[in-house]
Order: structure tokens, then sequence, then C-alpha cells
């Protein structure tokens, strides 16, 4: 039976720690790298932990985990010399079926026309899916990313992108999802790249709020999960609402539960992950637990007691 699965993204304002710490690139080493990347492990077990006692079962890794990973800089064999934290935290998610998921940097533009911008992107989606391999997730575990702009001409970047996914490896391409953005590539924009390449469209809702092409939660949830095959697993969602004090896309600051029940009540029937993009991060999550409680598609545990 399919079940929900709600979340947040990298980061626990509950816990004094971050999987995302780094260092300055003039004070590189290899034991800089090692001992960052331990501090990183080490939180996002923290973390982990947190979220299977509170029921979150689905988890946005950080891409900082290795500082510098997908730089040139880089020389040291940190999947092998941390593979002990790996292999740690990869049993935890197997024996609690905890789904993962990693975004990528904004700076990662895959539909560039700069031949040197795509190189630098494709090292880095590389290594963010080399992260996912290293937990042993299957091709449910997702690395989404933003298509980026036209750059002037609409079928000349549609073609470029088609025919850069087609050379990509399989092992980055089964992971990849396109998430919907509120100005080039919108709902109807990302459906015309499926037929193209076949990628699975991630559903954001603030994103298909402001650029407003017309189509109701359930017709959008509708479309974006039919461009999902089994073995990608349960779509995937972004939800989010604006901050009505702050400029277009900024992200609420917590969860308003009503507007959650009534995406819920609109999107009866259809199967889907929750991932929660406000600013309070698991404050907001748990939340929406508790609203989720009373709806069947939710994977949730008996209240303690």
């Amino acid at each position: 039976m399919k079940r929900m699965k709600l979340g947040y993204p990298c980061l626990n304002l509950s816990l004094d720690c971050t999987s995302a710490g780094t260092f300055r690139l003039a004070s590189y080493s290899r034991e800089r790298v090692l001992e960052v990347g331990n501090r990183n492990l080490d939180c996002l077990k923290e973390m982990l932990l947190y979220n299977i006692e509170h029921q979150l079962l689905f988890f946005r890794i950080s891409a900082n985990i290795i500082p510098f990973a997908s730089h040139p800089v880089m020389d040291v064999d940190w999947a092998y010399e941390l593979r002990d934290k790996f292999k740690d935290i990869k049993q935890l998610i197997a024996a609690h079926n905890i789904r993962i998921s990693i975004h990528a940097h904004a700076a990662v533009w895959v539909t560039s026309p700069k031949e040197t911008t795509y190189d630098n992107s494709l090292r880095e989606l590389m290594y963010n899916a080399q992260l996912l391999d290293l937990l042993g997730l299957d091709e449910s575990s997702k690395l989404q990313i933003h298509m980026g702009s036209f750059f002037g001409d609409k079928e000349a970047t549609f073609d470029r992108f088609a025919e850069r996914y087609a050379a990509m490896p399989e092992s980055l391409k089964r992971r990849l999802v396109m998430e919907n953005t509120e100005r080039f590539f919108r709902l109807p924009e990302c459906l015309e790249m499926h037929k193209l390449t076949g990628m699975p469209i991630l559903f954001d809702t603030l994103h298909h709020v402001i650029g407003d092409t017309g189509e109701s939660f359930r017709e959008a949830m509708q479309l974006a999960s039919a461009t999902w095959r089994p073995k990608d697993g349960i779509p995937m969602i972004d939800f989010s609402s604006q901050n009505v004090e702050k400029k277009v896309g900024a992200h609420a600051t917590t969860l308003d539960p009503g507007e959650f029940a009534n995406f819920l009540a609109e999107t009866d029937g259809i199967d889907y992950d929750v991932m929660f993009e406000i600013k309070d991060k698991e404050t907001s999550a748990n939340k929406a637990v508790e609203v989720a409680r009373s709806d069947s598609r939710f994977t949730g545990l008996p209240l303690p007691g």
C-alpha cells in the first residue's frame, strides 16, 4: 500500500549541529576534509534519529556534506575514508524505511549554453548522486534540479538539455527529477521537457501558485504524478506558501495547518511524499504530522501511551 511520508530539508533548528559545515578553500587539506565530513555525517545521523522519533520519514540531505567534493582541488578518497560513517547511516535509513532526497545547488545550471558551466554542474550532480549511492538508496531517492532559463532561445535550450541528458551516466539519470519554477520552467514547460527526456516532475506548490498557469492543485498533481514510473517511487512534492510580508517567492515562516489540510483534501486519492520548504523546518513538519494523522495516506505510528 502506498503511504505518505512527511519531512523537511537539510537543517534541524532544534539541534545544535549542522550537516553542511565547510571551510575556506585556502584552508584545504586532507585532514580538514575528513574532519568536517565526519562532523557533518555525525549531525546527519543525529537529525535522522530526531526524525524517526517524530515520525518524519522523508528528509532532504544537504548537498554540502563533503566540502569541495566536486571541486578540482579534491584529492581525498572521502568515500573510502568515511565508509564506516556512511554504512552506519545507511543501516539506520534502511531499518526505518526513510526516504532521502537532495536538492542541487542554485549554481547548477544544466541548461546553460556555456560548456564550462555545464561541466561544473555535471561534476556536482555526480557527487550528489554518489552520496545517495553510498547510503544504499534505490531509484526512489531523487536529486532535484531547477532547469534554469531559456537563455533567449527556448527551442535550443530544450534540445541542448535533451542531448546532454541522453549522454549522462545512468547512475545519474535514474536520480534526476525537475522542479517546476514560477518563470521559465513552469508546469507546462516541465511537461514538455518530460516528453523529450522522460524525467519526472517534482511539483512545487509555491512556484505553481506564483507561475499561475491555470491548473488547480488537483489537476497539477495529476499531471506531475503521471510523469513518475513505479521504480521512481511515490511522487515527491515541495509544499510551501508565500510569506505575505516579504517579496514574491519568499517562503512562509511557519505552516498554516488549515492550508495544508485543505491541500490534502483537494488532492485526496493522489499519493505523494511531502517536503515542507518552510522557514521553521522541523517545527512546521511536526505540525503537519498532526494534520496528516487523520489522512489514510499518512505513514504514521500510533500515538505513544
